[in-house]
């Protein structure tokens, strides 16, 4: 196979693996705890006044809130389905204090750095590394799968309680779900093309190179195998960044794992590059599949019945002929 062109990041700041000292933090957020650490560390030190959040709406998910202070702000993890960020933040720019930090999306960050230089605000964004957004779609078929109505969904949590960890889902008759993130069915929903949203095909920009920090799960074989916990992929993309990493460590919010090269970040990340590059080079093909898989017909029939199947069916084109294909000596 010829190599493929993968996205080369030039991660300008040491990129270290970090976790939250507060191990009860750690183990309640989805990889760690860094970001919340962060945000807690930014409130309590005076560098921020306020916090893009989320709050669970059993009507809605996950919907966005300001924050004035970290008692206000909500660990929830990862979020699994699409949030309009970008047009909250525009819509209520006024109601954000004059400093403030937002956790985003790498396609969102440039965005929300504009907005907020033309409101002549201070904005810290916090980019999370992404393979790819689900539409909340997703999650409807996750609770469809499992039988439960969504009306009787008194919270969901898509991870958080150690690494890698999973879904949790409670109803409001008091019934405890639980599904993993690997290996399970949301782990075919999510890899499935199905659900994920059109731009993600395009996506040039995985770790979010204009925030200020940039972080990722740690998917190195030595993590993969011995972290319950959770530890973070943390690098500073700005000085700002790496000044506000550097006090945090400095003043024991966060702790150091061990620093790790730029190599390893890339490894770490590899399919999701692999994938994303051959995405974007038959990007009219994808969207063709894309579409055929989204049809009543095959969502409801075939991927209900056969999600594995789907899966490896996906994965074969994928690493196995379209690799092949996309690779350039």
């Amino acid at each position: 196979m010829g190599q493929i062109k993968i996205e080369k990041p030039d991660f300008k700041y040491q990129p270290f693996i970090l976790y939250a000292c507060d191990e009860n933090l750690r183990y309640r957020s989805s990889a760690g705890g860094v970001v919340s650490q962060l945000i807690k560390f930014m409130f309590e030190k005076g560098y921020v006044s306020s916090a893009l959040t989320f709050e669970f709406s059993p009507e809605s998910f996950y919907i966005p809130k300001i924050a004035y202070s970290y008692e206000d702000y909500r660990i929830t993890g990862s979020i699994y389905h699409e949030i309009d960020i970008v047009s909250f933040i525009k819509k209520n720019i006024n109601s954000f204090t004059d400093r403030f930090v937002v956790t985003a999306l790498p396609c969102q960050v440039k965005a929300i750095k504009e907005i907020a230089r033309r409101n002549k605000k201070d904005v810290f964004v916090i980019s999370l590394t992404c393979s790819a957004q689900q539409t909340k779609e997703a999650t409807y078929y996750l609770l469809d799968y499992l039988g439960i109505e969504r009306k009787y969904v008194e919270f969901l949590r898509y991870r958080g309680n150690g690494w890698p960890s999973g879904i949790y889902i409670k109803t409001k008759d008091g019934k405890e779900y639980r599904v993993d993130n690997s290996y399970s069915i949301w782990m075919y929903i999510f890899h499935s093309l199905i659900f994920s949203l059109d731009r993600c095909i395009s996506c040039k920009d995985t770790f979010g190179m204009n925030s200020d920090i940039v972080v990722a799960d740690p998917w190195l074989e030595r993590y993969v195998k011995n972290e319950k916990k959770g530890a973070t992929i943390t690098i500073a993309n700005t000085e700002k960044g790496y000044l506000l990493l550097e006090n945090a460590i400095k003043d024991k919010y966060l702790c150091i794992k061990e620093k790790i090269t730029k190599e390893e970040v890339v490894k770490s990340q590899r399919y999701t590059l692999e994938k994303k590059y051959v995405q974007r080079k038959y990007k009219k093909f994808y969207k063709k599949m894309k579409n055929l898989f989204q049809t009543p017909f095959y969502k409801n029939v075939i991927f209900k019945r056969f999600p594995k199947i789907h899966v490896r069916v996906l994965a074969f084109l994928t690493h196995k002929i379209l690799f092949k294909i996309a690779g350039e000596k």
